[in-house]
C-alpha cells in the first residue's frame, strides 16, 4: 500500500511539472537581456578601433519567438524567407568580423555571421542591406536571444562605407520586410512576424562612438517571430505540419495520459 501511495505522489508531482510551461531563463517579459547590465553594449566593436567605436546593435529577435528560429539553423532558414543570404562567399567574407558584448558572460566574442540581401555576391560587391548577428546564450544571461546590427553600405570599391543614415535605413528595411506578411523559407516553412521598439536600450550611446559618426535615432527594433506552418523544422528535412507551438500542446495531454496509465498499472498488481 505504501508503494501506491508514493506512486500516487510521484504522478500528481510529474502532473504539475506537465502543466507547467517551461521558462526562459532570465530575461523577465523583454524577451533578451539589455547587454549594458553585466559589461556589455549595444554597440559592436569595429577591427582596429583604438576607442569604442562600433556600430549600432539595432534589432532583436526576442526569445519569446519559436524555439527554432532561435536556433543556428532555424535563424539562417528566417533570414532566408526575408530574402537573405549568407555573406560567407566562397569562404571568403566581404568585410572585416566585428565583435559583440552581450552582457552574458561570454565577454567580447566574433558575430556568429553575416547575411546579405538578395544576391549575396553582388550586395558583397555593389552594397545594400546587410546584418551582422550575435546569440545571448552566456551562463549570465542564457535567453537565446538574436541581436543584429543592420545597416546598408556602400559597393566594395568604396570600401563598404555607410550610407548617409545607413544604420536606421538597415533596421527598417529588415524590420518591414520582416512584418510585411507571411514569409517562407525555401524549406517551406512560413513565419510571422510583430515588431516592439525599444527606445531606452541606447540612452548612454553618442553619435561620436558610432562607426563614421553616422547618427541614429536610437530605437532598437524588437522582432517576435511564430511559426505558422511547419514543414521541417529539425534540419534533417523531415515533414510535420503542425506548428511548434501545436507540438508542445499535443505533449501535454500525451504526458499525462501516460503517467496515469502508469498508475492505473501500479494499482492493479497491488
Amino acid at each position: 500500500m505504501r508503494f501506491v501511495q508514493a506512486a500516487l505522489a510521484f504522478a500528481v508531482v510529474a502532473l504539475q511539472v506537465a502543466a507547467t510551461p517551461v521558462k526562459r531563463a532570465a530575461s523577465g517579459d523583454a524577451g533578451y537581456v539589455d547587454p549594458s547590465l553585466d559589461g556589455g553594449s549595444m554597440l559592436t566593436i569595429v577591427p582596429g578601433s583604438k576607442t569604442r567605436i562600433g556600430e549600432p546593435i539595432n534589432v532583436i529577435i526576442s526569445n519569446q519567438s519559436d524555439p527554432w528560429v532561435l536556433t543556428d539553423y532555424g535563424f539562417t532558414n528566417y533570414s532566408r524567407s526575408l530574402n537573405f543570404q549568407s555573406g560567407d562567399v566562397l569562404t571568403v567574407t566581404y568585410a572585416s568580423n566585428q565583435r559583440a558584448n552581450l552582457g552574458d558572460g561570454y565577454g567580447s566574442r566574433i558575430q556568429a555571421g553575416i547575411q546579405r540581401y538578395n544576391d549575396s555576391i553582388q550586395e558583397a560587391l555593389n552594397g545594400g542591406n546587410h546584418f551582422r548577428y550575435w546569440f545571448q546564450r552566456g551562463k549570465n544571461a542564457n535567453t537565446g536571444a538574436v541581436f543584429i546590427a543592420a545597416s546598408v553600405e556602400k559597393s566594395k570599391d568604396e570600401n563598404h562605407m555607410i550610407v548617409d543614415n545607413g544604420y536606421d535605413l538597415g533596421r527598417d528595411q529588415l524590420v518591414g520586410n520582416a512584418t510585411a506578411g507571411t514569409t517562407t523559407d525555401k524549406l517551406g516553412n512560413e513565419y510571422q512576424t510583430t515588431v516592439e521598439w525599444n527606445d531606452s536600450l541606447f540612452k548612454k550611446i553618442k553619435t561620436s562612438q558610432i562607426n563614421h559618426n553616422i547618427s541614429v535615432d536610437g530605437r532598437v527594433a524588437v522582432l517576435t517571430v511564430k511559426v505558422t506552418k511547419s514543414v521541417s523544422t529539425d534540419g534533417k528535412g523531415s515533414v510535420n505540419t503542425q506548428s511548434s507551438s501545436s507540438r508542445r500542446a499535443a505533449m501535454v495531454p500525451m504526458t499525462i495520459t501516460l503517467i496515469i496509465g502508469f498508475v492505473l498499472a501500479l494499482i492493479s498488481l497491488v
